[in-house]
């Protein structure tokens, strides 16, 4: 019996002694498990996992496991993993590890449940080298997946322009009250007038999309690359929670150049004159613009626009491709000076979609002109009765020669009116002269002596204009009135309550000759007169003729001596009219009896002027 004993004591210590594979343990076996396998898609996560070596029977064991190496590959998956191998060293039976992985899920990846093959190599019994694999079971939500569908971009430098973004739900589930905020961390982009914008979108059903415009504004020389901007959708889930979607980014790239080009600028500025400016300007962007307007700023002050430094006009509707030209009115002061000047342009419109748009600031080159001067000289005044023609001689001085020139002279003595006040010149070069008249008209009484005139040149210069020069000061000698005329009578007695005739002589004490000469009586009560004008065609300097009125004088008159006015114009051989009068030239009311007298004798001189003529005759024929 105590033999018996001792025989299995030694039995128990040489099994103990023995390995377990001695005792029938299985090889290596792995298995992984995943405490929390929902993965958020858009961005990068740890994946955590439960390795365990075990057998598949509870009641089993298995061989230790030494060396052991992990490595999670994305397998057939939309999982990328991003880290490498893990090493876990040994691993004996049943004591789970946990190993970590740095995996990253697409925005647009699909729901469902997905399985991460994971690699394992590992050695057991001291020298066996094996590799096998496991898989870990992971899932993605169900979700709306918001996926950019089309990007068109509508930028230019230095403006506000359009960004429309299409964007479709690719996901399984319906997206509520739906919005997208729009950022930009780059300061040559700004999105709606700061760094980030949310647009509304609404509800996006699954399988649909919906597209939505952004203002996005350039700063600088934004041309010829490519800018990120940053979607992040939200959305109410189904319990009216607030999601965020994973964000994603779209590249817009703006032109290399602007949408507007200067494309023509026609200068009139003149120092010290008002003139204008055109600029044409033409639409290089690709949509059709409205409510357009084009406004202008003089960036130095050299010029100004009716005394402002900046005007706008008005253009409405402008199309793609379209040339606009806006005209405005430029004064340059006499203090300014000739050259370049700069000018800003700048264009505000609206998108058919509504959103404003300003862009510019465009330069425009005005080239300023030195001042155009004119200088008068020979400057007389000639006197025709109440009438007189002022003469002088205008010089261009330059700096260039003008077109379709007036002269437009003004008075400032009350006692002189200018009666037709412009003269036409024509074209005038530079240096050139050219002599201009104006009829005047004088008032009766008007004191002899100086007189001061204001003379203005409006022209025109290469087909721009009109221009007008500062007044013009000139200066010219009123003389005493010079009779163009003398007038005398010549039958001045009338009867008493008789139509009578009147005769008058008038001669031309003036050197031209003067023609359609006209004369008028100026009769007044107790006087009538039924013909009181009379016309001569001409007379030559120092010719005379006689004209001759009607007067009818009263029944009550009395003998008297009176005198009636007599008022003439004539045109000299320039073409001018001139006038002179009243001249007052005496009569005689004579009594009746002598007036009957004269007639008895002028009736006896007659017949004896009769009987001489038939005696003469007799004598001749007898």
């Amino acid at each position: 019996m105590r033999r018996t004993l001792a025989v299995a004591v030694a039995l128990v210590a040489v099994l103990g002694a023995l390995p377990l594979t001695a005792l029938g343990a299985e090889d290596p076996r792995f298995e992984a498990t995943v405490p929390e396998p929902e993965l958020q898609p858009g961005v990068q996560q740890e994946l955590t996992l439960q390795l365990v070596n075990d057998a598949a029977d509870v009641d089993d064991s298995v061989t230790t496991a030494t060396n052991v190496e992990v490595t999670a590959r994305d397998g057939s998956t939309p999982i990328e993993v991003v880290s490498g191998p893990r090493y876990l060293g040994t691993m004996t039976d049943g004591v789970p590890r946990s190993v970590s992985f740095r995996v990253e899920v697409p925005t647009d990846a699909p729901s469902g449940t997905y399985s991460i093959p994971l690699s394992i190599t590992y050695e057991y019994d001291g020298d066996e080298r094996e590799t096998t694999t496991v898989r870990a079971t992971v899932r993605i939500p169900e979700r709306p997946i918001f996926s950019v569908t089309d990007v068109d971009s509508d930028l230019y430098q230095d403006e506000t322009g359009l960004v429309r973004v299409t964007i479709a739900n690719t996901g399984s589930m319906l997206a509520n009250d739906t919005a997208v905020t729009v950022a930009s961390r780059n300061p040559a982009l700004a999105v709606g007038g700061g760094q980030s914008l949310e647009v509304f979108v609404g509800e996006l059903p699954t399988g649909s999309e919906t597209s939505f415009v952004v203002p996005v504004t350039t700063h600088g020389a934004v041309g010829g690359e490519s800018y990120s901007l940053q979607l992040q959708p939200s959305y109410l889930d189904e319990q009216s929670v607030t999601r965020q979607a994973p964000p994603s980014t779209i590249g817009v790239q703006p032109a290399t150049d602007k949408r507007f080009v200067v494309t023509e600028v026609s200068t009139a500025a003149i120092v010290g004159e008002s003139g204008s400016l055109q600029v044409t300007l033409r639409n290089d962007g690709s949509r059709v613009l409205r409510d357009a307007s084009v406004g202008l700023e003089s960036v130095s002050g050299a010029l100004s626009f009716e005394g402002q430094p900046t005007t706008t006009q008005f253009l409405g509707s402008w199309a793609p491709g379209e040339t606009r030209t806006v005209t405005a009115d430029v004064t340059v002061p006499p203090t300014g000076a000739a050259g370049e000047k700069s000018v800003h342009a700048t264009v505000a419109a609206q998108f058919e979609s509504g959103v404003r748009t300003n862009s510019g600031p465009y330069e425009v080159p005005v080239t300023v002109s030195p001042e155009q001067r004119f200088s008068v000289a020979d400057v007389t005044l000639d006197m025709r009765g109440t009438s007189a023609v002022l003469t002088a001689t205008l010089r261009n001085d330059g700096p260039a020669g003008v077109e379709d020139a007036l002269v437009h002279l003004e008075s400032t003595s009350p006692t002189v009116q200018v009666l037709e006040p412009t003269a036409p010149i024509g074209s005038l070069g530079a240096g050139q002269t050219t002599t201009v008249a104006f009829d005047l008209g004088v008032a009766q009484g008007a004191n002899p002596g100086v007189r001061q005139f204001d003379a203005t040149v409006q022209y025109e210069r290469n087909g721009d204009g009109p221009y007008r020069s500062d007044a013009i000061p000139l200066r010219a000698n009123l003389p005493t009135d010079e009779d163009l005329f003398s007038v005398e009578p010549v039958n001045a007695t009338f009867g008493i309550d008789a139509t009578n005739e009147f005769e008058v002589r008038i001669r031309n004490e003036g050197d031209e000759t003067l023609t359609d000469i006209r004369a008028l009586l100026e009769v007044a009560p107790p006087y009538e007169s039924q013909s009181a004008s009379a016309y001569v065609a001409s007379l030559d300097p120092g010719e005379s003729t006689v004209i001759r009125f009607e007067v009818t004088t009263p029944e009550d008159a009395v003998p008297t001596t009176d005198a009636l006015g007599v008022n003439l114009s004539a045109e000299t051989e320039t073409d001018h009219t001139v006038a002179a009068g009243p001249y007052l030239v005496p009569f005689t009311i004579a009594a009746a009896g002598a007036a009957a007298s004269d007639t008895t004798a002028l009736a006896v001189g007659a017949v004896a002027v009769i009987l001489i003529l038939g005696a003469g005759w007799w004598w001749l024929n007898r």
